[in-house]
């Protein structure tokens, strides 16, 4: 895997450990959550990681997000390159 997709999942992992501390409410949203973080965390803990590591990621957290409707997506389908819930999660910013 590429640096910059490694990155990318440890961006997905802190994101959703954050937003999984802001909302411990969330009850069957934030087990599954958890299962996705995990995953994401044993994909970083890898010495050769498979390719479709992140895409695999994405998509379990875009179905959740989704789902559950946790954050508004400009995309129907797929990855948003825009995506609000790593946004809100990852910046200072994101409570804006």
């Amino acid at each position: 895997m590429a640096s910059w997709d490694s990155r990318e999942i440890e961006n997905l992992e802190m994101a959703i450990a954050k937003h999984r501390r802001d909302n411990p409410q969330e009850g069957e949203c934030d087990l599954l959550l958890a299962a996705v973080q995990h995953a994401a965390e044993a994909a970083l803990d890898l010495v050769s990681v498979p390719e479709d590591a992140l895409n695999q990621q994405r998509t379990q957290l875009c179905a959740l997000c989704r789902g559950f409707t946790l954050y508004d997506c400009d995309v129907a389908k797929g990855w948003s390159k825009n995506c609000t819930f790593i946004f809100a999660n990852t910046t200072e910013f994101g409570s804006l």
